[in-house]
């Protein structure tokens, strides 16, 4: 198992009710099993954007490991690795 420490950002904060969190995943876990596990942590209610399908969670979200965008690494299916930091945050917003 690894741990890496997830950042909520935005909508997400108040989604999820928390600011961050540390989570323990199997070795090799990607970016996208990740997203899998925290659209589990989400309340539907809360968050509007794409809650009710998860594979469309985490597609309009920047997303950073240790501060780089995953587009600059392997997208969705970048491996975390022990200590990783994660930030995820909603580019949808209210006007």
């Amino acid at each position: 198992m690894v741990r890496v420490r997830v950042r909520f950002i935005g909508t997400l904060r108040w989604a999820t009710k928390m600011d961050e969190t540390d989570l323990e995943v199997p070795e090799q876990t990607s970016i996208k099993d990740l997203l899998n596990r925290v659209f589990e942590m989400v309340d539907k209610e809360e968050d509007k954007s794409n809650a009710g399908q998860p594979q469309e969670f985490g597609r309009d979200m920047l997303i950073l490991v240790n501060d780089v965008e995953v587009g600059l690494l392997k997208g969705f299916e970048t491996i975390l690795k022990d200590g990783d930091k994660v930030a995820l945050i909603p580019t949808a917003h209210g006007g």
